[in-house]
């Protein structure tokens, strides 16, 4: 009852008060920063493990678990929460809004460093990355036709793909989805022991024989030619 009073006993004061107040509100939405990507920083800090063909399982039990245990100690940690698939560990470390994530950052590496030698032989170095709100697409374009899915991957990687990196502003894309082209060798038993060989052999040769490798450089007069021993299969003829 005292404000109305003080208003009915001021009415004038009471007046501009309230316009100064719709004038200060108008001003400042105006002059309101509108931004669809603000720069705010999101103190999580993920780690990602691969083992190819280890089962989830597994990959708990060598993998997560240690790195887990590895990084709840640190300083200014909220929680920690994991993800685990077929030959994928992700770890993902949630620290304290105030907390420092360039430190956060540093002590991740160094406590999964701590744990390389407990992991299990043939995984991956484990990647140690710092959430970015920027990273996080802004855009999807699906490509559909009646094509083969892996005509539509190629067509997605090798010309949607390119056009759309060299649009001014864009930082980066990516392709998911689809079949990429692969070469499926099927070996004959009979014929690889009646000759001696085993899979493995014939895995390095095949390795070996589909490579790229420098060969130095060739000077002629004022041109400088760089060499390289190509060696890449272009033609797969089945048999």
């Amino acid at each position: 009852m005292w404000l109305t009073r003080l208003a009915l006993r001021y009415p004038i004061s009471t007046f501009l008060f309230a316009l100064t107040i719709v004038l200060l509100g108008f001003v400042s939405l105006t002059q309101l920063p509108i931004d669809m990507l603000p720069n705010i920083t999101i103190p999580v800090v993920t780690t990602v493990t691969y083992y190819t063909g280890a089962s989830p399982l597994d990959m708990e039990q060598s993998v997560t678990r240690l790195i887990e245990r590895s990084v709840s100690s640190i300083n200014d940690v909220d929680y920690v929460q994991s993800t685990t698939r077929e030959g994928l560990s992700v770890v993902r470390v949630n620290f304290n809004w105030n907390a420092n994530t360039d430190v956060g950052l540093v002590d991740c590496v160094q406590r999964v460093n701590r744990v390389l030698n407990q992991l299990p032989t043939g995984i991956t170095q484990p990647s140690v990355l710092r959430f970015d709100i920027t990273n996080l697409p802004v855009c999807l374009v699906a490509v559909e036709g009646d094509m083969d899915e892996r005509d539509l991957y190629d067509l997605a990687y090798n010309v949607i793909e390119p056009q759309i990196e060299h649009i001014t502003g864009v930082a980066s894309a990516g392709v998911s989805g689809g079949r990429i082209r692969e070469i499926h060798i099927t070996l004959d038993r009979n014929r690889i022991q009646a000759l001696g060989l085993s899979p493995v052999a014939i895995f390095n040769v095949i390795a070996n024989s589909n490579l790229i490798m420098p060969s130095g450089d060739l000077k002629t007069g004022p041109f400088d030619y760089t060499l390289k021993t190509e060696s890449l299969f272009n033609v797969v003829r089945p048999m």
